[in-house]
Formats: structure tokens, C-alpha cells, sequence
């Protein structure tokens, strides 16, 4: 049942996502941005793939390949006159679609953030998920200030995201981390139980509590 294993396209998917962020931060041309995501994808290994939960069997029959498909039909449709990236990619329903979407919304974007994030979110397909990738790539090339203030104010739990953004950036770059505010906890530790009926199997054991002032 390779349901319950880590899916090692996820996973390779993932990778490729914080390849294509720390591409974002640096000062890489945009040339570099797929290439930057395949060497990624590239280091991981059938054995490091297995060793965080993969099935053997996928990892032999699927590894990072589609992944890769994906990377190389970015590269081959940079360029494509199109305005919704699920006419190229897909759907987004599975990771290597919805990767391959938002990296292309960030190269047609041309360093624009609103442009990136308007053209994932107004895609066909699980907009959501594009915008959410296309605006983390997006964000990190642009940086703050190259996001319109518009985009920026009232945004929810803005002040614990920006600990957060800061406490990560600092462990990325090899400072010493801040002690993290309470508030940084978006979810609350508290709001997550152990739930008995699963605790003998060990699957599935931590479930969303619905807070008591929200009980009707």
C-alpha cells in the first residue's frame, strides 16, 4: 500500500520549492531559477529518498522523475503565449504540476510580484496552491519592498509570520536565533491532542480541536 508511505514526488516537489526560494533571496539571473530547482532535485539520492519514508517500490518505479519532466517542460514553455499555466502543466491537482505552474508564473512574471501572484491565482486549475508557491518564489525575489503596500497591510498574523520569516532566515544563514515569541505559534500547540482511539496503531493521533469559545 504505498498510500500510507511518503510520496516520493512530494518530496522531490518540496525540495525543488525551497531550491527555487533560495533562488529567489539570492541574486541569480532568472536563467538560473530551473536549473537552481534540478540540482535540487538531482542530490536526492533512491537511498535518501527510502531513508525519510518512501516506498522502495516508488522510488524505483517514480523517484524524482516526474519531477524533472515537470523542471524540463518549464523550461521548454518559458516562453509560451498563454495566460493560464495549467494549459501547459496541468491541473495542479499533484506536486510536480502545481511546482511547474508557479515557476512558470514567476519567469513570465519578470520579477514582478503581483504579476506572478494574478496569474496563479487566476489559473484554472487548484489556484490556491499555485499562488502559494508562485507568491513564496515571487516574494523572495522581490522582497518587501518590491510588494505594493496594498498587498501588505492587514494581512493576518503579520507581525508572528515576520518573526517567524526572520527567526528562519536567521538559522538559514548560520546566526543564532532569537528565542522565538509565544505568538509565533500561529495554531497553538494547546488545539492539538492525542485522540486515544488512535493512539494503538500510531496513526493519525493528533487532531484539530475546536477551540471551546467556538463551540456552539
Amino acid at each position: 500500500d504505498w498510500s500510507s508511505d511518503v510520496c516520493s514526488s512530494d518530496l522531490a516537489a518540496a525540495v525543488a520549492a525551497a531550491a527555487a526560494v533560495a533562488w529567489g533571496v539570492g541574486d541569480d539571473p532568472p536563467g538560473e531559477l530551473v536549473a537552481r530547482c534540478r540540482a535540487a532535485v538531482a542530490s536526492l539520492t533512491p537511498a535518501t529518498l527510502v531513508g525519510v519514508g518512501c516506498a522502495p517500490a516508488v522510488v524505483e518505479h517514480v523517484g524524482t522523475r516526474e519531477v524533472l519532466e515537470a523542471l524540463a517542460r518549464v523550461e521548454a514553455a518559458a516562453r509560451a503565449d498563454v495566460d493560464d499555466p495549467c494549459v501547459l502543466f496541468g491541473d495542479a491537482r499533484v506536486a510536480e504540476e502545481a511546482l511547474a505552474c508557479a515557476l512558470w508564473c514567476v519567469l513570465r512574471s519578470e520579477g514582478s510580484f503581483a504579476d506572478a501572484v494574478l496569474r496563479a491565482a487566476n489559473s484554472s486549475g487548484s489556484s490556491d496552491m499555485i499562488a502559494c508557491l508562485a507568491g513564496a518564489v515571487a516574494g523572495a525575489r522581490a522582497g518587501v519592498a518590491g510588494i505594493d503596500r496594498v498587498w501588505r497591510v492587514g494581512v493576518e498574523q503579520s507581525p508572528a509570520l515576520v518573526a517567524l520569516a526572520d527567526a528562519l532566515a536567521a538559522v538559514a544563514t548560520g546566526c543564532a536565533p532569537a528565542p522565538l515569541d509565544p505568538a509565533t505559534d500561529l495554531f497553538g500547540h494547546d488545539r492539538f491532542a492525542v485522540r486515544p482511539d488512535d493512539a494503538a496503531d500510531g496513526e493519525d493521533t493528533e487532531v484539530d480541536k475546536i477551540p471551546d469559545a467556538l463551540r456552539s
